[in-house]
């Protein structure tokens, strides 16, 4: 059942076809996954930022954990700089750059070091 429920749900998410930062921006209002490589985690006053492709303020896309968000205080956290990640969700803009709220743990997905 689970397998059947990803399938398609990877569908529907292909179906937006917008996988890498860069392209994020053009889809903008559209439920989407966002992928790319996390130089680093910027947790400020209790958000943590996902920023993709380069640091703040120079990144291509952000994942943005809100305070209040379980995965804030997860462990999946731990050791995520430098790993390809997968985030999926509702693209919103934010002053000029594309992010995605990540309110959930099942919206972040970290590819396993090779």
């Amino acid at each position: 059942m689970h397998i059947g429920i990803r399938t398609v749900y990877w569908t529907l998410v292909q179906y937006g076809k917008c996988n890498r930062a860069y392209k994020a921006a053009a889809h903008v209002d559209q439920y989407a996954t966002v992928e790319g490589v996390l130089p680093r985690s910027s947790p400020t006053s209790g958000d943590n930022f996902l920023n993709i492709g380069a640091v703040y303020p120079n990144q291509t896309f952000t994942g943005w954990i809100p305070r209040a968000s379980p995965v804030n205080k997860s462990p999946i956290l731990a050791g995520i700089e430098g790993k390809h990640v997968r985030i999926t969700g509702r693209i919103e803009m934010y002053k000029g750059k594309s992010e995605i709220r990540i309110n959930a743990a099942s919206q972040l997905e970290i590819e396993p070091v090779s």
